[in-house]
Order: structure tokens, then sequence, then C-alpha cells
């Protein structure tokens, strides 16, 4: 593939993430050879950092498009047509977007690969725990890293080649031109990658739990034994979903969703607005975040990209590109405080007020909050969300309905719900609070999935799941939500909005797009790669 020579010499001990070990300097570069670098376990975790270093690139602004624009939550309204083509489903394999997301996520792929092949030569003293320790955590590190970088590519792309060794011959074409390898095999490869790295990670670092070591508070943002439960139980549950629909993996999602629920390390932020501010990549909801720091040049783009647009001198100043359903706005009780999420405006003034703009009257996604002026255009310091606690308690919930355990699915989403009442009387107790209530015994496993659906998509929304959520509900659902009738925009603002824009992108829709098409870079250096059906 194009991009293998580019990261063969460590493009990876160039760079960093800053927010994990902070004290680490880097060594001179220029004269050093990959064989020449790992020599301690110290010059590995420089190595581990720079896979950290990939996620800045994942999780951009293609990341939130790809996974929320088009879905049943939410929607643009840009007159762009290249920030709409997600939305209106007119991406083609030519997209660079899309390209960023399969190299970044390669990138990272091959300095995991190398990572884990050159720790295997470096010798520790077998009488030092803490040596012997560290190396088994490196190790961990990059296989969770590995796993989420294969997971989003399984995800968004379905069958995708499979590399685990360390390229070291360019000329063997056989080890350069991988075919794609079927989706099924990955996941076993992103299962296997989490089973080990939860047991040789490290907890967080507020964790006192005497099987195994915990972070320093300076190592917030690592892989943790949490975050490998967490992220395992989502894999469980989507391969469980479309389009796989291996319904054996539902048990295995319930129980380690419900093993990290029971382990009592990770709780639920009694803010719910907390949660997305620079302060809340601190709470103990989160199981992993993708890192972002703007004077290190890793500028983030949640929040600027998706708040309502407004002044330059303007707090939370944002460019307003994500845009709710009118379905979605629908679903929520007016009492329900993370309706909040959603912004009736447009537009932030100097003073934090939310008004119209003059040319339009669109809602917007204000879920991420920031009370400081940006730095740079839409740029900010939010890391990006990847899992929290709350997901983990409700694909415990959904894995529990469809295994015919509604009394263990209430009881996980009602811990979700319990929070959102909660927060808003805190927030408000004369506006909010009263909603949303506890869901009740006696429900048929398909109103309940519904119910469970719905609430993933208000309490997760604008977080990178919604489209991803759809998918997995499968073809029927997809249609179902895309349909004329389901993707009006949220339009109009005296109080409440109305639906009176008829969308035309659904014509776009088909069951096919629901992977997207391999991109075209891709498949013009790779001779054994093949285009996705439909394409």
């Amino acid at each position: 593939m194009k991009y293998l020579k580019i990261i063969t010499l460590f493009s990876l001990m160039a760079s960093f993430l800053t927010s994990c070990h902070k004290d680490l300097e880097q060594p001179p570069l220029s004269s050093l050879t990959i064989d020449q670098f790992f020599n301690t376990l110290d010059e590995a975790e420089i190595a581990v950092n720079g896979i950290y270093d990939v996620f800045g690139q994942q999780y951009y602004q293609y990341y939130i498009k790809m996974t929320d624009h088009g879905s049943h939550v939410s929607t643009t309204f840009q007159n762009n047509q290249n920030q709409n083509k997600f939305a209106f489903y007119t991406f083609t394999s030519g997209d660079r977007d899309l390209e960023d997301i399969w190299f970044s996520a390669y990138k990272g792929i091959y300095r995991a690969n190398t990572v884990l092949n050159r720790l295997n030569t470096i010798s520790v003293d077998p009488n030092d725990l803490n040596a012997i320790r560290l190396k088994s955590r490196l190790k961990g590190e990059a296989k969770f890293l590995r796993s989420l970088l294969y997971f989003n590519l399984v995800r968004f792309w379905g069958d995708v080649p499979l590399v685990t060794e360390e390229l070291l011959d360019f000329n063997n074409e056989a080890s350069v031109y991988k075919a794609k390898t079927a989706s099924t095999l990955i996941y076993d490869q992103i299962i296997s990658d989490l089973l080990e790295a939860e047991q040789s990670l490290y907890h967080a670092s507020w964790v006192a739990a005497g099987d195994a070591p915990s972070y320093t508070e300076g190592d917030r943002g690592r892989a943790t034994i949490g975050a490998a439960k967490g992220l395992l139980s989502k894999v469980y549950l989507t391969r469980a979903s479309w389009p796989l629909n291996q319904t054996e993996y539902l048990q295995d999602a319930y129980d380690k969703s419900l093993e990290l629920i029971n382990d009592s390390h990770y709780e639920l932020d009694s803010d719910y607005h907390h949660l997305l501010t620079p302060d809340g990549e601190n709470s103990k909801e989160w199981l992993f975040m993708a890192e972002f720091n703007y004077s290190a040049l890793q500028g983030s783009v949640y929040g600027g990209f998706q708040n309502p647009a407004g002044s330059s001198k303007s707090i939370d100043y944002g460019f307003g590109r994500v845009s709710p359903t009118l379905k979605f706005y629908n679903k929520f009780d007016p009492t329900d405080a993370r309706i909040t999420s959603i912004a009736k405006g447009r537009k932030f003034k100097p003073d934090n007020s939310i008004t119209l703009s003059n040319n339009t009257k669109q809602w917007t996604s204000y879920k991420y909050r920031f009370q400081v002026k940006p730095q740079g255009r839409f740029i900010t310091d939010m890391n990006a969300p990847i899992l929290r606690f709350a997901d983990v308690l409700l694909i415990n919930a959904e894995a529990a309905n469809e295994l015919g355990m509604e009394a263990e699915a209430l009881t996980s989403l009602n811990r979700v719900l319990k929070r959102a009442r909660e927060f808003g009387v805190s927030l408000d107790a004369s506006l909010y609070g009263a909603a949303p209530v506890d869901v009740l015994l006696g429900n048929t496993k398909e109103d309940l999935r519904e119910i469970i659906f719905w609430e993933r998509a208000k309490e997760l929304a604008f977080e990178g799941h919604s489209k991803l959520d759809l998918i997995r509900a499968g073809e029927t659902k997809f249609l179902e939500e895309l349909s004329e009738e389901n993707q009006k925009w949220t339009w109009n603002h005296v109080k409440f909005p109305e639906g009176d824009k008829t969308q035309t992108w659904v014509l776009n829709v088909a069951p096919f797009k629901m992977l997207y098409p391999i991109p075209e870079a891709e498949l013009g250096a790779n001779y054994n790669l093949s285009q996705n059906p439909g394409y």
C-alpha cells in the first residue's frame, strides 16, 4: 500500500501525545534508525505514545461526519456540499475524508505491530517485577489501540486487510499487498487483542485494586483495564448485530459489561453537561478518550465543529455543522434536561447567549461546553469522546433485553435515566427533573428494544455513535429512519421547532451505503483490494 514506506522509519518516534507521560522528552531522532531505537523499555514507551498520536487524526472532522451526519439523530445544513456528503449520502470512493480515516487507522496498526514485535527483543531482569509489569503493560496498550483501530475499520468498511506483523520486507508482495480478510476474522483478532490487553493493562489512577497496578495521575489518557473491558463488551454487542448477526455473542456482551459494572471502578457523573467540557475529561465516567492539546499543536474540532456558530469573541464559539432531526427532538420529554444538548437557535453572541442568525432558523447541537474563547477558529482542547460508563450500562441493557432478561435490562437502563432526572433537578428544578421516568416491567422485547435504541440516542447524541447504532439495528431500521418523513430538520424557532423542510437527499440512501466505499487511492495502490459492492 502506498503509505507503508511512510511509517516504517518511526514517524511515530517524532511525535507522541503530550497528555500522556508529559515529562517524557523526545530523543534526538535525526541519527536514529528503528533498529537502534528499541533498546530499553523507556524507548518502547515513547514508541507506544506514537500509536496514541494517531488518534488525533482518527477522531477529527471526518469522524464526526461519518458517525453522526445522516442518522436518526442528526443531519447537517451547511450549503457546502463537501460538508454535507455524509448526511446526503453522496460520498464516493474518491473522498479524502474516507482516505484519512483509512490511512490513520493503518498507520496506527503498523506502529502497533512494530512495537509488539520489537518489545520481544527487549530483555528484562526476571527478578524486576516493575520492569516485567511495564513490558506487559506496553504490549497491552499496543494491542488495545490496535483493536480499537480495527474496530473502526470493520464497522466502516466490513472486510478489510488484516495485518498483525511488522512489515520488514518491502519486496515481499504478499506482505505489502494484502487482500481483504473476512470481518469475522477481524473480530476474532480484535477480541483476542482485548482479552490479552485486559490481563496486562493497569487500572485507572483512582482505582485501588490489588489484582493489578494503577496508573499515576500523569498517565491519565492511557488504555486501562476498564477501557479494555468496556470496549470488549461493545465489540461483542456489535458482532451480535448487523451485518454479522452472530447472536451467540450477546451473552458475552452482557457478561463483560456486567463485570465492569460490578467492579464499581467507574460511575455516572452527576453533571451531564460536565462530561463534554475540558474539565470533564477527568470524570470517572470516561473509560477512554482521544487526547487533544491545542498548545501541543493537537487541537480538537469537538465542540467547535458541532456547536452553534457565533462571533469569534464568544465563549463556546462553533460552526454549527450538526443539526438534530425533528423526530429526534420529539423523542425527548420537554422536561428531560438532556434536551439542552440541542440549542434553540443558531448563533452565539459575545455574551454567550444564543440567538438566531439572519440566514437560518436551524437548531443545532449544543452538547460541548467550553467556558473559554477558542484559541483558533473552531479549535479547542476538548478530548474526543470514545467510550464512557453510560454506554456500558446501555450495552448491558440492550444485551439483557435481547437475551430475554427484561428486569436486568431495566436495572441498567434506569440507572442512566435516574442520572438524567437528578441532573435536571440540579440544573433547574422548575423546568427539568420530572423526566425521564423509569421504564417499568411489562414491555415486549421489541418495545424495549425501541426504547433502548432511542435512549442511546438521547444519552450519547453527537458523540460519534448514532450512525453506527442505526447501522447496527439493521437494514429495515436504517431505511425507515432515513426516510423522507423521518429526516425533517428541526426548523423554525418560537418555542418548539417545526418540520416544514422536506429533504431530497433521502433519494440517495441505499442499503449498500451502510458500508463505506474502499478509498480509491488504496484500490489504486493495492492490486489485491476489491471495492465494496454497490460502488
